[in-house]
């Protein structure tokens, strides 16, 4: 009966957590709706980039910090130490390769669908590019990473590392606003949630979210003001070499794998997300938005 008991309690628990994953998730999408409610108009082109990284930084602190206080995480438990040596290197090719991956079967499904996704056009140059860039790329790659690896893994992480992973790569995949952005996104997040395991760290996944967001940071920079073809050629290498690359290191891992890499902890299986009613009602609204909007 005590078996039983604890089962019960740890259940109850990992419920709660991943709720508050959920409820940080949609507390994202509110700050966000509040920001943009209150913006000043007349900031100018680089002030307004400015203004939608505040809010979006916002967003991202305000839900996670509320989430991990009422968690009880510590700092501790967030990933914040360093990475070890080599992390990055090691899992450079896996993650591009993966969400090059992703980003061409997204790009067959649209190409089906006839459908694509919308683009914000990016300034041509000066303190406004400078601006999108620190907006576009170093900002998501830090606060996301903290918010999703670090906040959300950190909750679930009591639990079972299985359902720490998948139960923050379907929330950062669903607060994407078009299909195939989900996919790529869902890809990535997988895989950078199993680094944040692995390493115990976030910072590793940071920097390669970094490059992720750089990549694509250039390819629509050239598509929309670069020497013609040079967006196309660099897509082209990325789509190529990307998964290549990475099929060829995880050939190299099979013969060995980097011994600072910790195991998987098992516990509650991620489909036990699906019962977890806070959740579930946060992930079907996500997904609502996705489809109405």
């Amino acid at each position: 009966m005590a078996g039983t008991s604890d089962s019960t309690k740890s259940l109850a628990g990992f419920a709660r957590a991943a709720g508050l994953c959920g409820m940080a998730a949609v507390g994202y999408l509110f700050v966000a709706a509040l920001m943009a409610l209150a913006a000043p108009v007349g900031l100018g082109e680089t002030g307004g980039v400015l203004y939608a990284g505040l809010a979006q930084g916002l967003a991202l602190l305000l839900p996670g910090v509320l989430a991990a206080k009422t968690g009880g995480l510590s700092r501790g438990n967030l990933g914040l130490r360093p990475g070890p040596k080599g992390a990055v290197r090691a899992w450079l090719p896996l993650f591009l390769g993966a969400a090059m991956a992703a980003n061409l079967l997204a790009a067959g499904l649209r190409q089906l669908a006839g459908t694509s996704p919308e683009v914000t056009a990016l300034p041509a140059g000066g303190a406004a590019l400078a601006a999108a860039c620190l907006v576009s790329c170093l900002l998501p790659a830090l606060l996301e990473e903290w918010l999703f690896r670090g906040v959300m893994e950190g909750l679930l992480a009591p639990y079972g590392d299985g359902a720490a992973i998948v139960g923050q790569a379907v929330l950062f995949a669903l607060l994407h606003s078009e299909p195939g952005q989900c996919l790529t996104a869902l890809v990535c997040g997988l895989v950078l949630g199993l680094l944040a395991r692995r390493a115990g760290s976030i910072r590793p996944g940071a920097a390669l979210h970094l490059v992720n967001n750089l990549l694509a940071f250039a390819s629509q920079w050239m598509n929309q003001y670069g020497p013609e073809g040079a967006a196309l050629l660099l897509e082209l290498v990325l789509a190529v070499g990307g998964p290549a690359w990475g099929l060829w290191a995880l050939w190299c891992r099979r013969k060995r794998r980097p011994g600072w890499e910790r195991p998987l902890r098992p516990g509650v299986a991620p489909w036990k997300l699906a019962v977890c009613p806070a959740y579930v009602v946060a992930a079907a609204a996500l997904l609502a938005r996705l489809i109405l909007l």
